[in-house]
């Protein structure tokens, strides 16, 4: 009995090792970067303009980032000029940029 004790213990041991490291990672989470890349008119009537925004949205951490929705505004010298929610689900993986694409539609008064 004793002499699986310890290899059992071991194995305990390194299992929490293990899990505070995880933890110590999930716990320096950083904020991600988000830079303006691109603006384009998607469609344009009569009636108004859809324009297309692209942003480079780098994730820092060693954990995917991932959203069912989300919301946005955008300033013009520090003014709030447009919001809303997006619906489209978003995912960054780990450590990595992706091109996050805000299409805005605006009517013609």
């Amino acid at each position: 009995m004793k002499k699986y004790l310890l290899p059992s213990f071991l194995m305990l041991l390194l299992t929490v090792l293990a899990s505070c490291a995880a933890l110590r990672d999930a716990a320096n989470v950083q904020e991600p970067q988000v830079r303006f890349s691109n603006m384009s008119i998607q469609t344009i009537d009569f009636d108004g303009v859809t324009l297309l925004f692209d942003f480079d949205v780098t994730n820092p951490n060693r954990l995917d980032v991932s959203a069912e929705s989300y919301n946005y505004e955008f300033f013009i010298n520090g003014q709030s000029f447009i919001s809303g929610t997006q619906e489209e689900p978003l995912e960054i993986g780990s450590e990595s940029t992706s091109t996050v694409q805000i299409p805005v539609s605006m009517t013609f008064t």
